[in-house]
């Protein structure tokens, strides 16, 4: 019998983007899902809007208070019964409508702890298509340390392994979904699926561009946390600055202050003249891209 698999989707005050985001699970070529909707909204319109849907796949559930977003991710988690889940946030939606069938073909075959697709990236006056720059099965380990992408959100993974390693146990890390994956990858193989099969949506409401930087440096710690059982020191260092890359890819905000916060919350104690290099190198990749893009226009 195939598997179930719940597909997740948190959400809150954005009724029109979660109908896209439903409808995108609900027209999935592989037909046993689950559409588990945790309801965040403080208006009933959501509400309305989903109990409005007529198809017996669809659960919802809407929460008396807001309890933050990773606990949503959490409490979406806990209703589901599907031994395969999906995290699919509201304002993304699914755009390969074989991407079920074939991620639990793949779980399957190769009994791999995640499936990653590929994905487009929506960015405000940039659209493109992110990459995990590797296709098929590699050892999870070796995908860290050999510094490849985790484009999006939308991965196929256990819910039961999940639960074990208490996935999106707290809001105090909103880069709760990262720090399971690499989590999981740290037990054993992954899949990468060279599919764009899920369209990622940024704007203004995004979570991850509304930090501040002191939320940013404490998110940061998931970084050693996840791989501290196999990695060396020059890997978390190499992680660590990966990380801040990424914050300012998005946030402009790796100034020497914030790079040297984002190393001590990582237990890493560099020299003042080492961590003006990384500034200097943080901008001279920023200003690259910059001009790859005006070159690209």
């Amino acid at each position: 019998m195939e598997p179930l698999v719940s597909v997740l989707i948190p959400t809150c005050n954005r009724p029109e983007l979660l109908l896209k985001a439903i409808n995108s699970a609900l027209l999935q070529s592989y037909k046993n899902i689950e559409v588990v909707v945790s309801d965040n909204s403080n208006t009933t319109e959501t509400e309305e809007m989903v109990l409005g849907i007529s198809d017996p796949r669809l659960v919802y559930s809407r929460n008396k208070e807001n309890i933050g977003p990773i606990l949503n991710w959490r409490k979406a988690l806990e209703i589901a019964k599907g031994e395969y889940c999906v995290l699919l946030p509201d304002d993304d939606y699914l755009i390969n409508p074989f991407y079920l069938e074939e991620a639990v073909s793949i779980a399957l075959r190769y009994e791999v702890k995640l499936v990653i697709p590929d994905c487009i990236l929506d960015k405000p006056n940039n659209k493109s298509v992110g990459l995990s720059r590797y296709s098929g099965m590699i050892e999870g380990r070796l995908f860290i340390q050999n510094n490849y992408s985790i484009p999006t959100i939308a991965n196929l993974f256990n819910r039961k392994l999940a639960i074990k390693l208490d996935a999106f146990r707290s809001n105090e890390i909103l880069y709760a979904d990262v720090e399971l994956w690499m989590r999981m990858m740290s037990l054993g193989k992954v899949y990468c699926y060279d599919t764009p099969s899920v369209y990622y949506l940024f704007h203004g409401a995004n979570i991850v561009t509304n930090l501040s930087p002191d939320v940013l440096v404490r998110n940061s710690k998931y970084i050693r946390r996840s791989v501290d059982s196999f990695a060396s020191e020059e890997l978390i260092y190499e992680l660590v600055c990966r990380y801040v890359l990424f914050v300012d890819d998005i946030c402009k905000l790796a100034d020497y202050e914030f790079i040297k916060n984002v190393f001590f919350e990582n237990g890493i104690t560099v020299s003042p003249a080492t961590l003006l290099l990384e500034c200097k190198y943080v901008r001279a990749k920023a200003g690259i891209k910059a001009a790859v893009k005006r070159i690209v226009k």
